[in-house]
Parts: C-alpha cells; structure tokens; sequence
C-alpha cells in the first residue's frame, strides 16, 4: 500500500516536502540556539532564543490555521518559503562578515516562527486535498513515521556537520531544506 501511495506524484511530493522542511526547522532551531549561546555565552540568552521560538506559535497559531483555510496553499507555502530564504540569507551573511547580535537574532528567530504558524496548517491543510478518504489513514502513518524519524535523526545530522565541516562555516545555512521543501511544491500538480 505505501509503494502504491507514493506512486502518486503529488503524495510523493508531499511527503519529500515534509520530510525535508522538518529537517530543515529541526537542524535551524538548533542553529538558533548554538548561536545564540555561541555569541553570548549565556544560558539565559540561549532561553531567550528558546522563546523566541515558542512564542509565535502561542500568539499566532490559531490565526495562521484560519488564515491557511482561506487562501490558496500552494501559494501560500511557495510564498512563505520564498520569504524565509532572504531571511535565512541575511543571517548568513551576518555571521560571515562577525556582525552577528543577539537581538537580530531574536527578531529572526520569532519572524521564521511566526511564517511557520503560516506555513505548517498551510500544509497539513493539502493532505486531504492529495489524498483519497481510503488512504489517509496509510499516508498519514507514513507522514508521521517520516517527520518523527526526521525529528529523532536531526540531531545526528547536526552532530555530523558539526564533526565534518564545523559549527562556524554557515550553521544557518542548513535551512536550505525549506529550499528544497519549495521545489517539492513547485514540481507537484497544479490541483493543490
């Protein structure tokens, strides 16, 4: 039955974006953090970080769900993830060039957070939409077990970089997941 589902393009698709957007929000809210106790050495900032990301969700959460139900998904996800990559850009750049403060970092951390209050109902909105009645209950197992493994293994993936290309070349640039989350939307059909 799994074999069958992912030979539908668009769950195919779905489930490659999944997979490597929570890869991508796992291995960066790492980054946050490494950075923010990185430049400032402190426990408490690295909390601060902490909540920077929590926050939007409690603020926002609720409105991103109904905001999702409104509005094309598709657009709404390729829009969202063409918003981060700037973001993500710019904080890239900062650390290459030693500007790096605490608080941009706060200010970019909640503006990521507050998109993915946006972008995470957006996408769980299109599950019903790719999936027939009699295959959901099979494709969101398949969901589950590919975005909890995802969320289990990151860790590794970071300790791997770490221990191959070192902390302080781009951590944030990781967050190219999300681009290739983007693609995985971009090449699915156009009846999302």
């Amino acid at each position: 039955m799994i074999i069958k589902l992912l030979r539908n393009k668009n769950i195919f698709f779905y489930m490659a974006g999944a997979g490597a957007s929570s890869l991508g929000d796992v291995v960066s809210g790492l980054a946050f953090l490494f950075l923010a106790y990185e430049l400032t050495g402190s426990g408490v900032h690295t909390t601060g970080i902490a909540i920077s990301q929590a926050l939007p969700y409690l603020l926002f959460g609720l409105i991103g769900g109904v905001f999702a139900d409104w509005v094309n998904k598709k657009s709404l996800l390729i829009l969202i993830d063409l918003i981060r990559v700037p973001i993500i850009f710019s904080l890239v750049l900062i650390y290459q060039f030693e500007l790096m403060n605490y608080w941009y970092l706060i200010v970019v951390s909640f503006v990521i957070q507050t998109l993915g209050c946006f972008f995470n109902p957006s996408h769980r909105a299109i599950f019903p939409l790719i999936t027939k009645e009699e295959e959901r209950t099979t494709a969101n197992s398949l969901l589950d077990t590919i975005t909890r493994g995802v969320h289990v293994l990151s860790p590794l993936v970071v300790v791997g970089f770490i221990h191959t290309i070192g902390h302080r070349r781009n951590p944030l640039f990781y967050h190219r997941c999300d681009y290739l989350s983007y693609q995985c939307f971009f090449y699915s059909e156009n009846s999302i």
